[in-house]
């Protein structure tokens, strides 16, 4: 992610920190003074939200280390200020790994829970239940023991895009195809959005803002399966594009900029000695020319993470790796020559039209076609 700190790699998968961290920390700072507290209290508030970080980054290690025992894998994970991202290369579409995967993390966080409970035990009284809820604890272990089981209830939540969303879609999968798994999981989550949406205004208006990017997330996840499945039965050849662009690894922004103002294509090939070495799109030409000016030589600017595509490969697939990857356009390859390029809009023009075709189809069985036929013999 663009703007954040490589902290360190577990397991192959990197790990970043937003650069929006540090105002996390800044606020607990202004807070503290703010509030009088002495450099006790901003200590015990730090270790504190370090402590949760760390075991979002546990959290998060848990969903990538149980997909890679189904081999999915994670690109990387980020924190951010309210919390954790993982990149997955794709989300399992087999229910039984995807259950997996979604409760991995979850349980993580009551793992922590449990092995902490001795250890608060030892070092301090426990709280009644009540007490519990509403107050920090005596500890700083006590906290990070709540906080845990707070994460883990949270995300267990039946909607999207928490845990509980997915582990619902996948038990419903067992019974259903995907996408109607898929339908019914947004559904109840959008429900659920609403309880919090309205519970906000009695409580605390976060739960509002809360409700609202539940709402959004579950149509967005919706949307997202409905367009993959329409593409299940189409290949990279139904859309290569013959024709395509490309600039030398030697040229500079300027020529790209060129480029793009005389063609209506949006990416193109970078290539060295007629062969690929890079991709570059719209996007990124305009960032790198706000950022650092018209003289950039394009080996700076290309995106080099490439695959490449046959002609064979399921367009379903394609889709999810332009949605989880920086390209905008991908080299399709035939007996190891270029033969065209795949990009994005291609894909999206082509469920637009298959989606046209459905509706036109469902309009016709429920409007147009007889239901009731008498044949003459």
């Amino acid at each position: 992610m663009s703007g954040s700190l490589f902290i360190g790699k577990i397991s192959g998968i990197k790990i970043f920190i937003h650069w929006t961290f540090i105002f996390l920390i800044g606020w607990i700072l202004m807070e503290n003074v703010r509030a009088g507290r002495n450099i006790f209290n901003f200590i015990y508030t730090l270790v504190f939200v370090l402590s949760i970080f760390i075991c979002i980054t546990l959290h998060e290690l848990g969903h990538a280390l149980t997909a890679k025992y189904f081999h999915y894998y994670t690109k990387d994970i980020t924190l951010l200020p309210i919390g954790g991202m993982a990149r997955m290369d794709e989300i399992p579409e087999n229910p039984k790994h995807e259950l997996l995967v979604a409760l991995a993390g979850p349980a993580v966080n009551i793992l922590i829970s449990l092995l902490l409970y001795p250890l608060v035990y030892w070092f301090g009284n426990i709280p009644t239940f009540l007490t519990t809820l509403f107050d920090s604890g005596d500890t700083v272990l006590f906290s990070i023991l709540t906080t845990n089981l707070i994460l883990a209830f949270f995300n267990l939540i039946p909607a999207f895009p928490m845990d509980g969303g997915r582990a619902l879609r996948a038990g419903l999968s067992f019974f259903t195809d995907r996408v109607k798994a898929t339908t019914i999981a947004a559904k109840i989550g959008q429900a659920i959005s609403i309880l919090f949406f309205f519970t906000g205004f009695i409580f605390n208006p976060f739960l509002s803002v809360i409700g609202i990017f539940i709402f959004l997330m579950a149509q967005t996840e919706s949307d997202y399966v409905q367009s993959k499945s329409l593409l299940h039965d189409y290949r990279v050849s139904d859309v290569v594009m013959k024709k395509y662009f490309s600039l030398h690894v030697s040229d500079t922004i300027s020529d790209a900029v060129r480029l793009l103002l005389d063609v209506q294509a949006t990416g193109f090939l970078i290539m060295e000695n007629n062969n690929v070495v890079g991709t570059l799109d719209r996007d990124r030409i305009i960032h790198v020319l706000s950022e650092q000016g018209k003289d950039v030589p394009l080996i700076l600017a290309m995106n080099t993470r490439l695959k490449f595509l046959s002609p064979e490969m399921s367009l379903d697939k394609i889709f999810s790796e332009f949605k989880s990857s920086e390209n905008a356009i991908l080299p399709v390859l035939q007996n190891n020559e270029l033969i065209g390029v795949v990009d994005l809009n291609n894909i999206l023009e082509l469920i637009l039209s298959r989606t046209a075709e459905k509706n036109f189809a469902d309009h016709y069985q429920k409007f147009i076609k007889p239901k009731n036929v008498v044949s003459i013999k």
